[in-house]
């Protein structure tokens, strides 16, 4: 009769005294030799390789423990732990509005402190080129010519009112056009009188009548410009106004370009270039008095309609 199987108990044999727990290792490699010896008639050597490659793949007792004490694993890649730190949302700068404004409008063209090249340009073509100033004026001159040729002895004016008129457009056109030209090429400001001058003595404006039309026809002959960063009194430079002798040149030049006249056409270019030059003293006049003179025309208009 076989004696009952023997089971290994939980101290080890032969250990201390105290009897120590039996460890993870040790349980499993006597579970491992009882398999051998009672399974030896079926293959027990495949089973105790099965079971010694189960045993190889347990850690020890400490780096089992040290890896249960750790908990999950996490990958910190895949879930970064979030930032406490606000994150900071880009702030955009706010948009200048200035620079945004129309600077071709009168408004800018008379107030701005130094022109930029832009708005030179828009000067020339807007008051210069087509503006009501200019159609009054060419208007005017083609009523007005037979009756002034008369009156100093010349020629009759040649042509009717129509080919005058296109005649005057034109030499208004080379005469705008080489002013601002020349004061493109000289950095004048084309405005009589720019807001730059009140950085010097020159922006007082003269009182009385005299001294009025005294400033106005000056003009005609000095003019201004303002270099560097235009700050300082030192930047405002007076020059000769070259440009409204340059277009009386070109007007006066140009109206020989569609004559079929060539008798006489030098003492004709002569004095068309006097004429354009008188004109710009009449225009000097026109803007210094245009205050008074448009409360005059609003009387006028007032009196003739309250009159009806």
């Amino acid at each position: 009769m076989e004696s009952p199987r023997r089971w290994p108990s939980t101290e080890i044999e032969g250990g201390s005294s105290g009897g120590a727990p039996l460890s993870l290792i040790g349980y499993l490699a006597t579970i491992a030799r009882i398999a051998v010896t009672e399974t030896s008639r079926l293959g027990g050597s495949v089973v105790a390789c099965l079971v010694a490659l189960l045993c190889s793949t347990i850690p020890p007792t400490d780096a089992y423990a040290a890896l249960l004490s750790q908990g999950p694993v996490v990958d910190q890649a895949a879930a970064p732990a979030p930032s406490r730190e606000p994150q900071e949302t880009p702030r955009v700068p706010p948009t200048d509005p200035w620079a945004q404004r129309p600077v071709c409008e009168s408004l800018f063209l008379q107030a701005d402190w130094k022109l930029s090249s832009k708005q030179k340009a828009c000067d020339w073509a807007q008051n210069r080129l087509f503006s009501l100033t200019v159609l009054t004026s060419t208007t005017w001159s083609a009523a007005a010519a037979p009756t002034f040729t008369s009156l100093m002895g010349h020629d009759a004016a040649p042509g009717g009112f129509t080919k005058r008129f296109g005649a005057n457009l034109a030499q208004n056109a080379f005469k705008s056009t080489a002013t601002y030209l020349s004061a493109m090429i000289e950095h004048e400001d084309p405005r009589a009188h720019p807001p730059f001058l009140i950085l010097t003595e020159h922006d007082r404006r003269p009182r009385g009548v005299w001294h009025r039309v005294g400033d106005a026809l000056l003009a005609n002959f000095i003019s201004y410009r303002c270099d560097n960063q235009c700050a300082e009194a030192s930047d405002v430079r007076k020059v000769a106004a070259l440009s409204r002798i340059t277009g009386a040149v070109a007007s006066g030049l140009s109206s020989e370009l569609w004559s079929t006249d060539r008798s006489d056409r030098h003492a004709r270019a002569a004095r068309g270039i006097g004429s354009a030059y008188a004109a710009t003293f009449a225009s000097s006049l026109a803007v210094e008095f245009q205050p008074e003179l448009n409360a005059a025309i609003n009387r006028v208009l007032t009196f003739i309609g309250g009159s009806r």
